[in-house]
């Protein structure tokens, strides 16, 4: 054996290490003050006027009439969303009073941790993708609806599978934590072990298989939830209207500045675009494995995030409007991925396709900015006075649309203003 030459490998290994860590230390800051900023300015007002929203009301009365653990893993609106439910349950027990502010650090918590699942633990993809895919959901051409509020974060967390699927090795220690999270937190994080039964299927190996069970194990009980909930007991979308929700969702993505175009139009670019995707596949599976392996998995995630966004909302949401922004969150960001996946293809047409595609979104993405306004309310100033309004039954405004008219409620208990509100 050569020890001169071995040594002089390692040595070279240890080496191009050291440099691959100098610049580790070098773009990671940079990525993540570029995902912060982008975070507080698609929602300045919720960044300058942190306030609670929506069901998070549910969760506050929860939490009173419960405590921490009931609060903690009550399903909201028919689903177990265990990353906001817990979040909020525990700054409830920590600081009544300092809720919204806290809530928005976890709810910033939650988004950069999206990110760092991409970045940081080894992954079969490079650098340059990853930091690609890590910042391509902050820049999604749907609304701000789902930026700075911490009800909304299990929708970040739904990416969190995505970004296991490609890491370089089991690493079960933090694997099946973030599965479990994820698919306790978002049935269509749960919906995802399709991706890693594929990948079970080529690869053959244990991680992928383990994490399809996982997953497939959180869809039982976020099923069960679903079905034997209120929601789940309502009047069934039309099978036919949920088909066409999933087309819009992707022949929306390059006209959300085109106020006219019409649902029909927007159903025929989606199924043309689907179609390409389609033959990508079985043209690719020959010609460079490797991607189409890539890309077979990010079109089976398009696929899950474009049906189960169209289940909730099918035909009556668009974009940008405060009540249906989130509903093209997912399959947006689907989009921008598979947009980015055709840099790796070995075509420079593909290439071209997905730069095509990416500006397309970038001019959708405009008009998304500073559009969820809200009335600013001091939380703290609100919950004095609803506990000192006995009569009005100590009710406190809870932001829906970001309109103080069209704000809901929580009604705050004796108890709860005794501790808070001296």
């Amino acid at each position: 054996m050569n020890y001169e030459r071995l040594y002089k490998h390692r040595f070279r290994d240890i080496y191009q290490d050291a440099r691959a860590d100098q610049r580790k230390r070098l773009w990671l800051p940079a990525v993540l003050l570029l995902l912060l900023a982008i975070w507080a300015a698609r929602r300045p007002d919720q960044f300058l006027h942190p306030y609670v929203w929506a069901e998070e009301a549910f969760i506050i009365e929860t939490w009173q009439s419960g405590g921490f653990l009931e609060a903690a893993f009550t399903p909201v609106q028919g689903q177990l969303i265990l990353s906001t439910s817990f979040t909020a349950s525990l700054i409830l027990s920590a600081t009544f009073m300092d809720f919204p502010l806290l809530a928005y650090l976890a709810a910033t918590c939650w988004f950069i941790g999206t990110a760092l699942l991409w970045l940081l633990p080894g992954s079969r993809l490079p650098i340059e993708l990853r930091i690609a895919l890590s910042i391509a959901p902050a820049l999604t051409p749907a609304g701000s609806e789902t930026f700075g509020v911490l009800l909304y974060s299990f929708w970040w967390v739904t990416l969190w599978p995505v970004a296991v699927l490609f890491w370089d090795s089991p690493k079960w220690r933090l694997r099946i934590p973030v599965l479990l999270v994820a698919g306790l937190s978002s049935l269509t994080a749960s919906a995802l072990f399709i991706a890693f039964g594929f990948q079970w299927w080529v690869r053959r190996r244990r991680e992928d298989l383990v994490s399809a069970v996982l997953l497939c194990f959180t869809l039982v009980l976020q099923a069960v939830i679903y079905f034997t909930s209120d929601r789940g007991q309502e009047a069934a979308v039309p099978i036919k209207n949920i088909a066409q929700q999933m087309f819009v969702n992707i022949g929306e993505y390059p006209f959300v500045w085109l106020d006219t175009a019409q649902f029909h139009y927007l159903m025929f670019v989606g199924i043309t675009a689907v179609l390409a995707a389609l033959a990508l596949v079985s043209h690719s599976r020959s010609g460079s494995p490797e991607f189409w392996t890539l890309w077979t998995l990010f079109l089976l995630v398009l696929g899950v995030f474009t049906v189960l966004s169209s289940i909730p909302a099918a035909k009556a949401s668009v974009p940008i409007f405060p009540g249906g922004a989130r509903y093209y969150f997912l399959p947006f960001i689907a989009v921008s991925w598979l947009a980015i996946a055709l840099f790796t293809s070995p075509w420079k047409k593909a290439t071209t396709v997905g730069v095509s595609i990416l500006v397309a979104g970038s001019i959708s993405l405009a008009p998304t900015f500073g559009t969820r306004t809200q009335e600013p309310l001091s939380w703290k100033t609100e919950v004095r006075n609803g506990c000192e309004d006995t009569v009005g039954g100590m009710e406190v405004p809870v932001h829906t649309d970001g309109v103080l008219s069209n704000a809901w409620s929580v009604s705050l208990d004796e108890a709860t203003c005794s501790r808070f509100s001296e």
